[in-house]
């Protein structure tokens, strides 16, 4: 073999040997490179999905706004009579508006029940007793039912529904024999 072809069998295994030096660097970089791109997540893996059950619960809520009938002036006032006068009307309320309307706000979630009771009229020392007051849904006389001393209390709707007002009418009987006076009382109205 000559000195040639000796140096250049030498110089392509130099050659070699560089580029598999070469290509294991460039594998070792790409593997760095690699390695570098999972640690920071820049990688895309297969992306994971999970049903997770939720739950929420949700209150009863009732709203109510009771309105005294705005020709009330704020006070529900009974017609003046003499003893023995029968079914003498609250003087505001009328055949389409009671003295009282009671509604169940539409930011309500349940029907309510609308009832209403009172104490004992009095002047001085008379009373008149709230029995001889009486309440109707429809504004007859005649389909009235007798009140309740408090804390009882009488029941004149049920069921009303969210965004449903209804009205509530009252009379009142003035006994035989009452004495003369002003006589005066509270009534309660609420809606639930």
């Amino acid at each position: 073999m000559n000195n040639n072809h000796i140096k250049a069998n030498l110089a392509l295994s130099n050659l070699n040997l560089r580029r598999y030096i070469n290509m294991k660097a460039s594998l070792v970089i790409l593997a760095g490179v690699l390695l570098a791109f999972a640690v920071l997540g820049v990688v895309h893996a297969d992306a994971a999905t999970s049903n997770v059950q939720s739950s929420v619960t949700v209150n009863g809520y009732v709203s109510v706004t009771i309105t005294v009938n705005p020709l009330c002036s704020g006070t529900m006032n009974f017609t003046s009579g003499n003893p023995g006068d029968v079914n003498k009307p609250v003087t505001c309320q009328n055949v389409t508006a009671g003295a009282v309307s009671v509604r169940n706000d539409p930011i309500s979630n349940g029907n309510i029940a609308v009832d209403t009771t009172g104490l004992n009229f009095t002047s001085g020392g008379n009373k008149i007793a709230i029995t001889n007051v009486a309440f109707d849904r429809d504004n007859t006389a005649a389909n009235k039912t007798a009140m309740a001393e408090s804390p009882v209390y009488k029941t004149v709707y049920t069921g009303v529904t969210p965004g449903q007002s209804k009205d509530v009418w009252y009379w009142m009987n003035i006994p035989s024999g009452q004495a003369s006076g002003s006589y005066t009382t509270t009534i309660t109205v609420r809606g639930q």
